[in-house]
């Protein structure tokens, strides 16, 4: 026989889908805002980033 699905396991699905979206959202959200950031070094090469890297380029010639 059959068990008929209990009321607490449907609630769990549906958080278990909400939970993995949110997840998804988050994801997606952190990878562009590191896009962004890449981004925004290439276009402001005087960042303290980009100077060290340079730096550094420099002393190992």
């Amino acid at each position: 026989m059959a068990k008929k699905p209990d009321i607490f396991d449907e609630y769990l699905k549906l958080y278990e889908d909400e939970i993995l979206q949110e997840e998804a959202r988050i994801r997606q959200q952190c990878e562009s805002n590191l896009t962004d950031e890449e981004d925004n070094e290439l276009d402001n090469p005087d960042t303290p980033e980009s100077v060290t890297a340079a730096e550094r380029l420099i002393d190992s010639y």
